[in-house]
């Protein structure tokens, strides 16, 4: 279900390590100035959706946090070939709706809201979502990754963006695609699909997966290899790419150069990095899922992060409750 965002709470964002009345502890002290939830998922993509549902259906009922549409990166998804249950394959879009349709269904309260900054606050956490506060237990961040800015020698104002959707209903005609990999080539496809003149420069030798190489083929996508770029100036009515095999003239230029998670502004101390250079909560009763770890970039790995996650978070409540009883006994001796 939906709410706004109003009805959590609002007051003035408090500085880092302001206390904030709630329940601390064993959960056996309350708090009269605001109540303080169980879990918040930030983040409506496959992992926040799948932790979410997975919650619910426990008992837990978690608050959902989502600043756009839920689905995520699905949603740039061209097409989708190996998703379980879908033998022919599925868009991203469709199957993005089929998380938020099934996520309605479940009885998920879900808010729209962008959660600017999160602080540890005694036992629990506390989130500045817009103009609100959110006082919770366990905070599952599943904001998921964000284009890897790159930086180039750019002359004039040529149109650049780093957002598909920037150029899919866009007057734009001829676009210049920047990057090898499976984004770029997927972007690739998806505009060639709506008409547009696709060419992507890449740096080396392309990336991407085979169902992608081949739809570009058959598409006639013209792919540069070799194609370092040096500069990027605009024209007048577009852009001229400049790169190691030339030069390319475009109406727009979509850069596709990787992903990386997109984290939010904790307070020092929360957010760690493990062995693997990948994100990684550094307080108990924080958790870190899906794209925004820095880990493989895949639906179905994310369903099963959120999965997993609701299930150690359920074993957690249940242990906590279950101190808190003991608590109360032992305060009615």
């Amino acid at each position: 279900m939906d709410e706004d965002v109003s009805s959590v709470g609002n007051r003035e964002a408090p500085e880092p390590g302001e206390n904030v009345r709630g329940e601390t502890g064993c959960g056996c002290g309350s708090g009269d100035d605001k109540e303080v939830l169980d879990v918040v998922i930030i983040g409506g993509g496959p992992a926040g959706i799948a932790c979410a549902i997975q919650l619910q259906r426990m008992g837990a009922a978690p608050l959902l946090i989502e600043k756009s549409r839920l689905g995520g990166l699905l949603r740039y998804a061209n097409f989708v070939e190996n998703y379980p249950g879908f033998p022919a394959g599925i868009s991203g879009v469709k199957l993005a709706e089929r998380m938020d349709a099934q996520l309605r269904a479940s009885g998920v309260t879900h808010i729209k809201a962008d959660v600017g900054q999160v602080w540890k606050n005694g036992e629990n956490f506390l989130l500045r979502a817009d103009e609100s506060e959110i006082l919770c237990k366990k905070l599952i961040v599943a904001s998921g990754s964000r284009p890897t800015r790159v930086e180039f020698e750019v002359l004039g104002n040529p149109l650049i963006t780093y957002d598909l959707f920037d150029l899919l209903d866009g007057d734009a005609t001829e676009i210049a695609i920047i990057g090898g990999g499976d984004v770029a080539f997927d972007h690739a496809v998806r505009l060639a699909e709506c008409g547009k003149k696709v060419t992507i420069l890449s740096r080396g030798e392309p990336r991407a997966n085979c169902p992608l190489l081949n739809a570009t083929r058959k598409l006639g996508i013209r792919v540069i290899t070799g194609a370092g770029i040096k500069s990027i100036s605009g024209n007048g009515r577009g852009a001229v790419v400049v790169h190691e095999r030339g030069k390319t003239d475009a109406d727009a230029v979509l850069v596709a150069c990787g992903r990386e998670p997109r984290l939010l502004k904790f307070q020092d101390g929360l957010i760690a990095t493990d062995d693997n250079g990948r994100s990684a909560a550094a307080v108990s009763g924080l958790y870190i899922i899906g794209d925004a770890r820095g880990a493989w970039r895949h639906a179905g790995i994310a369903v099963g992060d959120g999965l997993s996650c609701a299930m150690d978070i359920f074993k957690e409540l249940r242990r906590e409750r279950d101190a808190h009883a003991v608590c109360e006994e032992v305060n009615e001796l």
